[in-house]
């Protein structure tokens, strides 16, 4: 706050400068945890990428492109996904959900990412637990 009718270039300034000061944190990206290294940046051609492992190291992973749903029904073409998904990695500014039944039914989890892409595995968190190897049908929107 500045109390004089005529202040200085560098009471401008200082005001300036501590109003700016104050909004830093509202522009701060938050850092991207990932479970290991070797799980990789979600590329920006695909909505979600998921695992078949807790640290993206063995096992198949999958990219799920945007407005993708996808369905592993027994004898489909995608069944081996059935109920193996370990680890999600979601775009920032995308969602994933994730069912327990084949036709978008069941119990349901969603995982949404906002300024930056988000990590989640499944039977490591306890929102998430229930969904651990036990997804049977997908969405993702971005």
């Amino acid at each position: 706050h500045i109390k004089d009718t005529q202040p200085q270039e560098q009471d401008l300034v200082e005001a300036f400068c501590r109003d700016v000061d104050a909004f830093n944190l509202a522009f701060e990206v938050e850092s991207v945890w990932r479970p290991s290294e070797y799980c990789a940046t979600v590329p920006a051609s695909v909505c979600a990428v998921v695992y078949d492992s807790h640290d993206c190291y063995s096992g198949w992973s999958m990219n799920i492109t945007d407005g993708a749903q996808l369905s592993f029904k027994y004898f489909s073409s995608n069944w081996k996904y059935r109920n193996d998904i370990d680890s999600v990695g979601v775009r920032a500014g995308c969602s994933f959900t994730g069912y327990s039944g084949s036709s978008f039914d069941g119990k349901s989890m969603s995982i949404s990412a906002g300024l930056v892409e988000k990590w989640v595995v499944l039977g490591q968190e306890y929102q998430y637990k229930h969904m651990d190897e036990d997804i049977e049908s997908l969405q993702c929107v971005c």
